[in-house]
C-alpha cells in the first residue's frame, strides 16, 4: 500500500492517526488527490472523540493537495428530524471545517406501496398456512380459489396478495409507528376478528414479499429488557422483597429499614448487603464497590460457623465471635454481639437479629459465604454478563437453524398422456439450512469483546451439560438399575457430541473429523460435573444423575453400621459425603490430557489438586494445592479444624479423637484398598475417574432439600442437610418440583 497507495481507503481515526505517525505511510497522504471524504456513524463523534477527530482530519487535510477541492460526506441515523437541522450543520462544520449548509442534508424517505382498487376480505387462515407452510405455493392458493400468474414470482405473488388484503391494509394503517403486537390487534377493527398470532403471521408472509427488488416490509422485533439493579428487603417478621431502591417502609407503628439483598452462590443463604456509616448498615454507591461488606441473616438451628466446613486446614483459631453482629431491622445501626447488652439505638433489642459478617476472599475481594464456606454472596445487580449470558442462549436456542421457502409449481404440464398412475407429489416446499447467529451490541468495545468470549464459554458449557442430560434421558432406566463406568459413560457422550458436530467451527462443511475434539469435551463435561456436583446447577444437585464411589460397598460399611449402631445406608452415606470431599477438592484426573485453560476451568487452578492423609503444618503450610485428608494435631495438644472430622463427630456422636482416629483407619484400608487412590509421589494422591461410577435418577429415587439452607442433596446420613455449619433437617422432594422452572435444567 505504501508503494501503490490505493484509491479508496477505508480506516478508523485510530488508525488513520498510527499511519499518519509512521514516515514510511507519509507517501499515501502527501500530495494525494483526495476528492472524497465519507465519515460513517458521525453520532459518535462527540466530545473529546470528536475533538480529536476533528483535529486529525485537519492535519491528514493539510498533507494533501487542494484540501478546499475535498467533498465531506457524513452519514448517520441518530443526527435528528428537520428541528436538529441548525444543530446537524454546525456539528457538520465543527467536526470537518468544511462549509455545510441545511440544504446539503438528505434524508431517507420511506415510500409505502399505494393500492390499486378496494381491499379483498381474504380468510387470514391463508397467511398462516403460507407463514409456517407444508404445501406448495400453488396447492395453498388453489385451495383459496386464487390464481398465480404464469408471469409472476412467488414473491411477487404474495407481494400482489398482501396489498390487496383488508387486513394487512389495516395493519399498515395502524403500525405508522413502531407498536407490540397486543397493541396492533387491540387497534385492528372488531369485526376482523384478529388474534396475535393472525397479525404474527401475516407480518412473516409480508416479509417474504418483494417486487421490483423492493421488499414490501422490513420487520423487525425489538425486545426491551431491564436488568436487575438490585433485590432489596426488610427484616422484620413480614420481611418483604422489592425491586426498587428506598431506604425504608412504614407498617403502621414507624419505620423499617430496607437492606439490599444478597444470596450464596453455592448453597443459597440471604446475607445483607452495605456499608457501615456512624454505626448503621447503609446502601453501598454500587455492586463493584470493593468497600461493600456482607452480613449472612443467622437462623436458630445453624450450627457453629467457626468449623472448617471444607478440605483445607486453619490454623487460626482466633475469629471465634469475631464476625458475630447484630443488627437493629427498624433503623439499621449494626453492634458487635459483645455488645448487645448496650444497643446503640432506641429500638430496642427486640428489633434485633444476629448476622454474621462474611469474611473477604483475598484473590476477588469477595464476600465469601460463611454458612457453606464455598460460595460467595452475590446481589442482585444483573446487569452485565450473567443475565445477558442466560437472555442470550435462551433466545439463541429459539432461533431456526432452518428456513423454508416456498416455491409454486412452474413446471408446464406434458402434452402427451402419462403412462403413469396418479402419484402423490412431494410438496414442493425448499427448506434452507441457515446456520444461527447471535449478534450483541455494546456501547463499550471492551465490554462486547469480553462478553462474547464470556457468552461463547457459557453456552459451550450449556451444550456439555445438554449432552449429559440427553445420554442420561436415552438410557435412564438401565442406568438406574446398574450404574455405568464413567469411561463407557464418556464414549457415549462422544458419539453423540460427534453425531451432532456440537463443537464444530462456525465455516463447518461436515468433512472434517471431530472425534478428538468431541472426547475431550466428553471428558471436560463429566469431571466439571464431578468436581462441582455440590454446586446448586449441577446435575446431580438438581436430581438428574450421581457420582457413587466404588470403594464403600455394604460389606464394607457394615462394620462401621454395627459398631456405633447405625443403619448400613446410613454408614454408607456418611462416607460418600467424606470421599466426595476429595473430589470437590479436585484431586481428580481423567483419561485425557487437559491444558491450563481447561484445568483452569474446571478445577480453578492450573496446578493439579492432590490429597495427603494428613498435612504437615510446617512442610505443607504453603501448598494450597494439597489437602489433608485427617486432621493434624496443633502444638496447643486440640485438632486443626476439619470438615470430615467435625462431620463425623456430628453424625456418630463420638469425640474427635475417635473420629479422627476412624479417619485415618478408613484411609488406610479403602482408600488405600481395592478401589485406591492414585500416588503421584511425596506422599501426594489423587483419584481416577474410574474409581466412580454414574448412575441416573428415577422419579421414585430419594431426593432431599434442607428445610434451612435450601440445599439438595440425593445423600441422606440420618437426615441431616450435607452442610456441616447447617442446622437443617433434610426434606423429601419430588424431581419434577425440584427442576420446574430452572433455566439451567
Amino acid at each position: 500500500m505504501q508503494n501503490t497507495p490505493p484509491h479508496i481507503l477505508v480506516t478508523n481515526y485510530a488508525m488513520l492517526e498510527y499511519m499518519m505517525l509512521r514516515p514510511k505511510d507519509d507517501r499515501v497522504f502527501s500530495g494525494a488527490n483526495l476528492r472524497f471524504l465519507i465519515l460513517d456513524e458521525a453520532h459518535i463523534y462527540r466530545g473529546a472523540t470528536g475533538i480529536e477527530t476533528s483535529l486529525l482530519l485537519k492535519r491528514m487535510k493539510a498533507r494533501i493537495s487542494e484540501p478546499e477541492k475535498v467533498i465531506h460526506i457524513i452519514t448517520s441515523a441518530t443526527l435528528g428530524g428537520p428541528e436538529a437541522n441548525s444543530d446537524i450543520v454546525k456539528f457538520a462544520k465543527s467536526l470537518c471545517s468544511a462549509e455545510f449548509y441545511e440544504e446539503d442534508i438528505i434524508r431517507s424517505q420511506q415510500i409505502t406501496p399505494g393500492y390499486a382498487g378496494t381491499a379483498n376480505s381474504i380468510p387470514v387462515s391463508i397467511f398462516e398456512k403460507l407463514a409456517v407452510p407444508t404445501r406448495s405455493l400453488n396447492e395453498i392458493s388453489e385451495e383459496y380459489g386464487i390464481k398465480i400468474s404464469e408471469q409472476q414470482s412467488d414473491k411477487e405473488f404474495l407481494y400482489d396478495l398482501c396489498i390487496s388484503s383488508d387486513v394487512y391494509r389495516e395493519l399498515r394503517r395502524i403500525a405508522t409507528v413502531p407498536m407490540t403486537i397486543p397493541d396492533i390487534t387491540r387497534f385492528m377493527p372488531k369485526e376482523l376478528n384478529i388474534s396475535q398470532q393472525d397479525i404474527v403471521n401475516v407480518i412473516g408472509v409480508a416479509a417474504q414479499a418483494e417486487k421490483h427488488n423492493s421488499p414490501l416490509i422490513k420487520a423487525r422485533y425489538h425486545m426491551f429488557i431491564k436488568a436487575l439493579e438490585g433485590g432489596y428487603v426488610t427484616l422484620d417478621p413480614t420481611k418483604r422483597f422489592m425491586l426498587t431502591r428506598i431506604n425504608s417502609v412504614n407498617d403502621g407503628s414507624g419505620t423499617i429499614k430496607v437492606f439490599e439483598a444478597a444470596v450464596c452462590d453455592d448453597c443459597g443463604r440471604l446475607a445483607v448487603a452495605g456499608k457501615e456509616r456512624d454505626g448503621c448498615l447503609e446502601f453501598s454507591n454500587n455492586s463493584y464497590d470493593r468497600d461493600i461488606d456482607f452480613y449472612l441473616i443467622r437462623d436458630l438451628s445453624d450450627a457453629d460457623f467457626d468449623l472448617d466446613n471444607g478440605i483445607e486446614d486453619d490454623d487460626n483459631n482466633d475469629l471465634i465471635g469475631k464476625y458475630d453482629y447484630r443488627l437493629c431491622v427498624r433503623c439499621g445501626a449494626l453492634i458487635h454481639e459483645s455488645m448487645k447488652a448496650a444497643p446503640i439505638c432506641s429500638c430496642g433489642l427486640e428489633n434485633y437479629i444476629s448476622v454474621r459478617k462474611a469474611q473477604k476472599t483475598l484473590s476477588r475481594n469477595e464476600g465469601k459465604c460463611p454458612c457453606c464456606s464455598f460460595g460467595s454472596f452475590k446481589t442482585f445487580y444483573l446487569g452485565y454478563d450473567a443475565a445477558t449470558a442466560v437472555l442470550g442462549t435462551s433466545l439463541f436456542e429459539e432461533l431456526p437453524d432452518t428456513e423454508v421457502i416456498l416455491e409454486g409449481s412452474k413446471t408446464a404440464p406434458s402434452a402427451k398422456k402419462s403412462l403413469f398412475r396418479p402419484v402423490k407429489m412431494a410438496p414442493q416446499v425448499d427448506v434452507i439450512k441457515r446456520k444461527r447467529q447471535f449478534l450483541a451490541f455494546s456501547d463499550s468495545r471492551g465490554e462486547a469483546a469480553f462478553f462474547a468470549s464470556y457468552m461463547s464459554a457459557s453456552y459451550k458449557e450449556f451444550l456439555r451439560r445438554r449432552g449429559i442430560w440427553h445420554i442420561i434421558e436415552k438410557n435412564r432406566l438401565s442406568m438406574s438399575e446398574k450404574p455405568w463406568e464413567i469411561q463407557h459413560f464418556v464414549d457415549e457422550l462422544t458419539s453423540y457430541f460427534d453425531s451432532c458436530r456440537t463443537f464444530a467451527e462456525p465455516d463447518d462443511k461436515g468433512n472434517e473429523n471431530l472425534t478428538a475434539i468431541s472426547r475431550k469435551n466428553a471428558w471436560i463435561s463429566v469431571m466439571n460435573e464431578m468436581v462441582n456436583a455440590r454446586r446448586s446447577t449441577s446435575l446431580t444437585s438438581m436430581g438428574i444423575m450421581q457420582f457413587k464411589y466404588k470403594g464403600n460397598t455394604e460389606e464394607i460399611m457394615s462394620g462401621v453400621a454395627d459398631n456405633y449402631s447405625i443403619s448400613i445406608n446410613d454408614a454408607k452415606a456418611l462416607f460418600d459425603l467424606l470421599v466426595m470431599d476429595i473430589v470437590y477438592h479436585g484431586a481428580l484426573e481423567g483419561d485425557c490430557t487437559l491444558t491450563d485453560d481447561e484445568r483452569e476451568y474446571i478445577f480453578y487452578s492450573t496446578k493439579p489438586k492432590r490429597v495427603k492423609r494428613c498435612k504437615d503444618s510446617d512442610k505443607d503450610r504453603k501448598k494450597a494445592y494439597i489437602a489433608g485428608w485427617s486432621a493434624g494435631i496443633r502444638k496447643n495438644g486440640n485438632y486443626q479444624k476439619n470438615g470430615r472430622l467435625s462431620r463425623i463427630v456430628k453424625a456418630l456422636g463420638i469425640n474427635e479423637s475417635d473420629a479422627n482416629e476412624l479417619l485415618q483407619m478408613y484411609w488406610d484400608e479403602v482408600l488405600r484398598g481395592d478401589e485406591c487412590l492414585t500416588s503421584d509421589g511425596n506422599d501426594e494422591f489423587y483419584f481416577k475417574t474410574d474409581r466412580f461410577t454414574i448412575s441416573a435418577s428415577l422419579e421414585s429415587t430419594p431426593i432431599f432439600v434442607c428445610d434451612v439452607c435450601g440445599r439438595t442433596t440425593m445423600i441422606s446420613c440420618k437426615g441431616m442437610c450435607t452442610t456441616i455449619k447447617c442446622g437443617g433437617t433434610l426434606k423429601p422432594v419430588t424431581h419434577a418440583e425440584l427442576i420446574n422452572g430452572n433455566h439451567y435444567a
